[in-house]
């Protein structure tokens, strides 16, 4: 009986969300959403452009943002409170951001008993590399298929989707990404993340920005340097050296790294060619 009540939950806010889609957005609402695929469903939170409406011309970037690790989905939970940090509210509802870099921007939501990627958490006594072939987590694919269907019913440009990742989670899950897709996303933001240097080097052409700080432990700034030093090896031009950050914590990090100077401004300078 629970099955089946769930089975119509999910149909109805599918049927939900598409009566919306024609409707105006809301600019200053980020909107609960779900997205199935497979069998399998993918609850996320958005917020659109001023103005949006599907019966536009306009196309818009597509901003996908990666949570971390306290905002796993619990039990049977489908959108976590700390989902969209107070931070992100202030940062992408703000109306200096919606006249400036009018956007679609998506927080998906993952389970608690899967992962954006596989790490290998450090502590203060070891440094835990990260593994060379990480098998894709169940909410990367249902990440990458969310995208191909907002490229196609969504009035989204192609050559401005950027992927940000949040925390050593969210961080590490959004270059995990860029990694498997170098050719989907305009550039890529981790903050507080990494990846195993050799997967660095399919960044190569993918413009990438890396934040951390010296005081973090469970994602060490050495690996993050680590994938800095590897894609500069191979050749990649649109890479800056780590932007440290007088941080304690991944959160902490996080807030300095948005409310920093230039931060929203170099990732939408960034397009395909």
């Amino acid at each position: 009986m629970m099955g089946y009540s769930r089975s119509i939950l999910m149909v109805l806010l599918f049927l939900l969300s598409h009566v919306l889609m024609a409707e105006e957005k809301n600019p200053n609402v980020f909107y609960p959403r779900s997205f199935s695929s497979k069998g399998d469903s993918l609850f996320y939170r958005v917020t659109y452009p001023k103005g949006y409406s599907d019966k536009g011309t306009a196309t818009y970037p597509l901003v996908i943002v990666l949570h971390n690790e306290d905002s796993y989905a619990k039990g049977n939970e489908h959108l976590s409170p700390n989902l969209v940090p107070q931070s992100m509210v202030r940062l992408f509802l703000s109306p200096a951001f919606k006249d400036s870099f009018p956007a679609i921007v998506a927080f998906p939501q993952c389970k608690e008993n899967d992962a954006w990627t596989e790490i290998g958490k450090s502590d203060t006594a070891s440094v835990v590399p990260f593994p060379e072939s990480p098998k894709k987590s169940n909410a990367t694919k249902l990440v990458e298929r969310m995208i191909k269907y907002y490229t196609k019913h969504y009035r989204v440009d192609k050559k401005r989707i950027y992927v940000v990742g949040l925390g050593a989670v969210g961080g590490s899950g959004a270059l995990d990404l860029a990694v498997r897709n170098p050719k989907k996303f305009a550039a890529a933001v981790s903050i507080c993340g990494a990846v195993n240097p050799e997967r660095a080097k399919s960044l190569k052409k993918v413009p990438v920005r890396l934040y951390s700080s010296t005081s973090l432990t469970e994602v060490p700034i050495t690996l993050v340097h680590d994938v800095y030093i590897e894609m500069k090896t191979v050749g990649a031009v649109d890479v800056d050296p780590v932007i440290e950050l007088p941080a304690s914590t991944d959160a902490d990090c996080v807030v300095s790294a948005v409310n920093s100077k230039d931060f929203l401004y170099w990732m939408f300078s960034k397009k395909q060619k």
